[in-house]
């Protein structure tokens, strides 16, 4: 399951787990006026890939109703 994600991430495809949320690509891009925090020297940064994450309704309802018996 992981691999197929993963493989789907790389080609720019969302991936989907029924009841457990939807993994997609997120582009990211570069900087040209980044400062390094140390030197304060600006530097510049690539483009580059992230992943976003957004769980499904039903694994929410889940996790807020556990959080409810706990308190």
């Amino acid at each position: 399951v992981l691999e197929t994600i993963v493989q789907g991430i790389k080609d720019g495809r969302s991936s989907e787990l029924r009841d457990f949320g939807r993994f997609s690509p997120k582009k990211i891009k570069g900087r040209s006026n980044a400062r390094n925090p140390r030197s304060g020297e600006i530097i510049k940064t690539s483009d580059s890939k992230s992943i976003a994450f957004k769980m499904s309704k039903k694994l929410k309802q889940e996790i807020n109703n556990i959080e409810r018996e706990i308190n």
